[in-house]
C-alpha cells in the first residue's frame, strides 16, 4: 500500500479541523435564529395582548356612549334610576348589541373579579323575572379597574368630577375608564374617556 492510497482512506487533520470549524459556524447560525424567533413570537404575543387591550377600550367606548336614562319602579312604587357608578364598577342600562342579542334593552355592569378578570354582564331588561346575566370575560390578568365621573363637558381644570352619592338620577356627561395591570405586565390601557350622547 502506497502512501497515496492511506491518504484516500481517511481525514487529514486540516480536513477535520475545517469541518469543525463549519459545524461550530452552523451551530451558531442556528442558535442566533432560534433565538431571533423567541423574540419574534415574543413581540408578537406583546403587540396581540396590545390589540386585545385596544379592543376593550374601544368596546367600552362604543357601549357606555350608548347608555340610556331610565327609570323603574320598585317595589315600594318609587321610581329607581337604573345607573350605578362607583369607583370600581358600574352599571347602566345599553340597547342591545344586535350581534348575539335579541333587540331591546340590556342592564349592563363592569367589574373585575377576585380572580383578575373583567367582566361584562348583560341582563336582557324587562317585567317579569330576572334572566340570568350573561357574563363576558373581556380580559385576564387585570389588576384592578376605576371609573371617574364628570358633570362639565370639558376635562380640563374647570370640570367637575361627580361622586356616586351626587349622581342620584342624572347620567354624567363624560366617564373615565382606567384599567391597570401588574407591574410585570407590558400591556397599556390607552386613555379612555366616553361621552354620553344621551348627555349632550
Amino acid at each position: 500500500m502506497t502512501l497515496s492510497q492511506r491518504h484516500d482512506d481517511g481525514f487529514t487533520l486540516v480536513e477535520l479541523l475545517v469541518s469543525l470549524a463549519l459545524l461550530s459556524l452552523m451551530t451558531i447560525y442556528a442558535l442566533n435564529a432560534f433565538s431571533s424567533l423567541r423574540d419574534i413570537n415574543r413581540v408578537a404575543d406583546r403587540i396581540g395582548s396590545q390589540m386585545e387591550v385596544e379592543a376593550v377600550a374601544r368596546h367600552f367606548r362604543e357601549t357606555i356612549a350608548d347608555v340610556r336614562p331610565i327609570f323603574v319602579m320598585d317595589e315600594n312604587n318609587a321610581p329607581q334610576f337604573l345607573f350605578k357608578g362607583s369607583k370600581d364598577s358600574l352599571e347602566f342600562v345599553s340597547a342591545s348589541n344586535g350581534d348575539r342579542e335579541t333587540g331591546g334593552l340590556y342592564l349592563v355592569r363592569y367589574s373585575v373579579d377576585a380572580e383578575g378578570t373583567l367582566l361584562a354582564e348583560r341582563r336582557l331588561l324587562r317585567n317579569g323575572p330576572i334572566d340570568e346575566a350573561n357574563k363576558v370575560i373581556l380580559l385576564r390578568g387585570v389588576k384592578d379597574i376605576s371609573f371617574r365621573y364628570w358633570a362639565s363637558g370639558t376635562l380640563d381644570a374647570g370640570g367637575v368630577m361627580l361622586h356616586t352619592p351626587q349622581l342620584n338620577d342624572l347620567l354624567p356627561i363624560t366617564i373615565e375608564v382606567n384599567l391597570n395591570f401588574n407591574a410585570e405586565d407590558l400591556r397599556n390601557w390607552p386613555s379612555t374617556f366616553v361621552n354620553l350622547e344621551t348627555s349632550r
